[in-house]
């Protein structure tokens, strides 16, 4: 073009000039109602305002910028020009300056409460803590056909609609083949799969090479605070996902078993994303596992009922075994919440950077 070569629309150049993609367009402006392919204007076939406005809240588009705006000014008086070409005014600045004085302060106390976690119990995996989840480091893909075997206990589902993560191989994106992957889950108290039931979710290609994403159900629901021994089979080539749930905590107690129908999927291993025990790759605070992860394995294929065990320490195939009791090895990191940003106040001056870029004297006359 005149203006220069195209450019992705996550970089720095104007969106006029960025690469039109009909079958995953830029997140941020189709929620800004950018035009169709087919069409020289936008039209608003439905409101937008909420999604709209998680993009600016939660949309890594946003918080990235705010983090590089943030990294770059040395005040709040900085941060003004810098978005709003204008210096705050009193009544703005009293406002940021106590802000950002108790957003540090909130910083301060959830860390002086992680220091206290010295004994922190094996396998506890907890949200907002250092020991959120567990990131597996393995260049080893598991295929379209695998099983995952797990002993666990879930201490609380979430309160309104969101999953608890036991393991993923995903980002939660449904929108490019990086994010092509699976997790297992436990619903929500909201959930329209009504809660604690265990599920999981599979984004792959389908017949049509198109990208496909499927929730399946297994409808066994599990209880709070009591050990299960879960296993779950993938088959691919059989278009099946075969739950097994039994509880630990009943003597005697018989295997809970269902068997759910899964679309033609394939390359579901094939995404960009580490394999993550309590989570998901992108971290998000209401889709962490809170309670205990004993043990869990990944085997490639679907491996004899024999082999199978509830007790961990009888596991010995897998790409990786993860057991809570073993020293931790270099396969293994726990991952926290405050993993990549360390200084208090820039955590601070970055939420601040993000609800200037986010306000509507910046939107709409700058």
């Amino acid at each position: 073009t005149q203006g220069g070569p195209a450019g992705d629309g996550n970089g720095l150049r104007r969106s006029i000039y960025t690469r039109k993609k009909r079958n995953s367009p830029n997140d941020l402006l189709r929620a800004l109602d950018m035009p169709s392919g087919f069409a020289s204007t936008s039209e608003r076939q439905s409101t937008t305002t909420p999604t709209q406005a998680l993009q600016l809240l939660n949309g890594d588009w946003m918080l990235a910028r705010a983090a590089k705006l943030a990294s770059r000014v040395k005040g709040i008086d900085d941060a003004w020009l810098a978005v709003m070409g204008r210096p705050p005014t009193d009544s703005e600045r009293a406002t940021a300056e106590a802000y950002i004085q108790k957003r540090i302060k909130a910083v301060k106390t959830a860390r002086s409460d992680a220091a206290t976690e010295s004994a922190h119990p094996a396998g506890l995996f907890k949200i907002h803590s250092q020991h959120e989840r567990v990131v597996v480091n393995s260049s080893e893909k598991e295929g379209d056909d695998f099983t995952v075997e797990a002993v666990v206990m879930l201490d609380s589902i979430d309160v309104n609609a969101e999953l608890r993560t036991l393991v993923s191989h995903w980002d939660g994106g449904k929108g490019s083949l990086e994010s092509f992957g699976w997790s297992i889950d436990v619903t929500g108290q909201k959930s329209r799969y009504k809660p604690r039931n265990i599920l999981m979710q599979i984004v792959g290609e389908d017949e049509n090479a198109n990208i496909g994403y499927q929730v399946l159900a297994s409808n066994i629901h599990i209880d709070v605070g009591r050990r299960y021994h879960i296993v779950v089979r993938v088959s691919g080539s059989s278009h099946q996902v075969t739950f097994t749930v039994r509880d630990l905590d009943t003597p005697g107690a018989t295997a809970q078993s269902a068997v759910v129908p899964m679309d033609k999927l394939a390359k579901i291993s094939q995404g960009a994303s580490p394999v993550v025990l309590g989570g998901l790759s992108k971290r998000l605070p209401t889709r962490q596992w809170d309670g205990r992860i004993e043990a869990l394995r990944l085997v490639p294929g679907d491996i004899e009922e024999s082999a199978l065990n509830a007790d961990p320490r009888n596991w010995n195939a897998g790409i990786f075994i993860w057991r809570a009791s073993d020293p931790l090895i270099s396969q293994f990191t726990w991952n926290g919440a405050d993993a990549k940003a360390d200084d208090p106040y820039l955590q601070a001056m970055t939420d601040l950077c993000q609800v200037l870029l986010s306000h509507n004297e910046f939107f709409y006359l700058h």
